[in-house]
């Protein structure tokens, strides 16, 4: 089986992510948040090219809106190219680290 590539279609963090919710703010990028169905708590520290972009959606509350979002509010356009990119890549929790997607044929 040829192992997985990302191709930055987002549907890992639209499913999943829809059910993290951040807790507090730390500091600017910093955050505490949960995850809904498993009840774990855990830390996330935000890439500078997100921070003041999710800080902004954090502080005026707007990610709370019922509808407001689909997904995980640290997914972000790829600013780079086509696609999506998570914004707490390097700290994403454990749960994002082992999804696996599968493309049907």
């Amino acid at each position: 089986m040829a192992p997985f590539v990302c191709d930055g279609c987002g549907k890992c963090c639209k499913s999943l992510g829809g059910f993290f919710r951040i807790m507090r703010q730390l500091a600017r990028g910093d955050y505490y948040c949960r995850n809904e169905i498993t009840g774990e708590v855990f830390p996330v520290h935000v890439q500078s090219a997100f921070a003041d972009e999710i800080d902004e959606e954090f502080t005026s509350g707007e990610w709370e809106s019922p509808g407001s979002r689909t997904g995980c509010i640290f997914m972000r356009k790829n600013p780079d190219g086509p696609g999506v990119v998570c914004a707490i890549y390097p700290t994403w929790p454990q749960i994002c680290r082992e999804f696996r997607c599968y493309h049907m044929v």
